[in-house]
């Protein structure tokens, strides 16, 4: 309980403090920094602090309390880094497109949340076993698919300049940072198969000269 507590306090604490308390005043660092968790420019405080930091409890509560498989896998610690990350590359892709404009908000953080819970229900495999053969191929897929989605993105918003179209890039950058490490056992598997394979397979052509 209080570590899903904690999760939505700090991030009450870190966007009220970074939103009405903080003044950066005309500098563009500043502001930057305070990007992941800075609504000033968006106003909403009930859409943009309060519903996000009950989602945030409500998804960290069932991660940690019913999903015995994100406990394994990872932390709270690890997604709140991961999405911050995510969400200041978002902010410094941001900057090329609005012409050094920053983009600030939380829903960068938000959009992380729920992603977690999506990738935690592990629905997309639902026995690993079965498919042990080809789900190191399958998850390589995923993320090659996700690396040419966030260029394709990042194109598309450079010339529209839609801010969803940066938002989605934010998303994307927070999966193709947490799906590896979340599922860093089951791809070095498959590296190590991979391996093993290719050294017979190198051991049988010597053998055959």
């Amino acid at each position: 309980m209080i570590k899903p507590v904690l999760a939505a306090l700090l991030f009450l604490a870190a966007t009220y403090y970074f939103s009405y308390i903080f003044n950066p005043g005309n500098s563009q660092a500043l502001l930057f920094i305070s990007s992941p968790f800075n609504i000033s420019t968006e106003g909403m405080p009930l859409f943009n602090i309060a519903a996000p930091a009950a989602l945030i409890f409500i998804v960290a509560f069932y991660l940690k309390n019913f999903n015995d498989a994100f406990v394994r896998k990872a932390s709270l610690r690890v997604v709140y880094v991961f999405a911050i990350a995510a969400s200041y590359i978002k902010s410094l892709i941001g900057m090329f497109i609005y012409n050094g404009g920053i983009s600030l908000g939380t829903s960068i953080i938000t959009l992380s949340f729920i992603a977690t819970f999506l990738i935690a229900l592990e629905v997309l495999v639902q026995d690993k076993k079965s498919l042990e053969h080809i789900y190191g191929h399958f998850m390589i897929y995923i993320l090659g698919t996700l690396l040419l989605l966030l260029v394709f993105f990042a194109v598309i918003s450079f010339f529209i300049g839609y801010s969803a179209t940066v938002h989605v890039i934010g998303l994307l950058i927070f999966m193709l940072f947490f799906i590896p490490y979340y599922e860093r056992a089951n791809l070095s598997a498959f590296f190590r198969r991979s391996a093993r394979s290719s050294s017979r397979n190198m051991a049988y052509a010597s053998a055959k000269r």
